[in-house]
């Protein structure tokens, strides 16, 4: 399971103030909402390229397809990921 409890995350602004999240360890999620609300910072959180302390993650693994990556025509799959 990927748990967040209350965690408050700022850099020039506030993104998250008290948030919390649960997702199980298995299955997918998706992220969605308009430009500069934090969806791209979420995603570093919940992979660990964040840190903040309020954190469970039992997760084995966790894949954050960065788009401009993904995107690339030159790369294969395998490169891309």
């Amino acid at each position: 399971m990927i748990e967040l409890k209350n965690f408050t995350y700022k850099t020039n602004k506030i993104l998250f103030d008290g948030a919390s999240f649960k997702a199980p360890s298995t299955g997918m999620i998706g992220i969605a909402g308009e430009s500069g609300c934090g969806k791209t910072t979420f995603l570093k959180i919940i992979s660990k390229q964040i840190h903040v302390d309020s954190m469970v993650n039992d997760a084995t693994s966790i894949f954050y397809g960065n788009q401009d990556a993904l995107l690339k025509k030159d790369l294969t799959i395998a490169q891309r990921i």
